[in-house]
């Protein structure tokens, strides 16, 4: 943690002031190789993030559909949504169609 607050900015000083750690300890630490329990977090932590992305990589189940007398999300925000005043009543006419005089 301290490591990622020196890079915005702050004094090793002041940061192990706040956490109650001497400077000589920090040092230390940054000079010590990982633990054996870190190394097994790092890969347990890489196993979880690929099962996560395997997971929702997959679509289970069907998909669903509205019912003929429900309209669906998409028809929903359509007709709830406010119209601009700038969109003419025309543009959403067929444009196969003539427009009324």
């Amino acid at each position: 943690m301290i490591n990622e607050m020196r890079k915005e900015g702050y004094q090793v000083t002041e940061l192990c002031a706040a956490f109650e750690q001497s400077k000589s300890s920090y040092y230390a630490a940054r000079k010590r190789p990982p633990s054996k329990r870190a190394k097994e977090n790092e890969v347990i932590v890489s196993k979880i993030k690929e099962i996560h992305e395997d997971r929702h990589l997959k679509v289970y189940g069907s998909p669903t559909f509205p019912c003929a007398d429900q309209a669906s999300p998409s028809q929903l925000r359509a007709s709830s949504a406010p119209q601009p005043s700038w969109i003419s009543h025309h543009s959403q006419q067929d444009p196969y169609q003539p427009r009324p005089l």
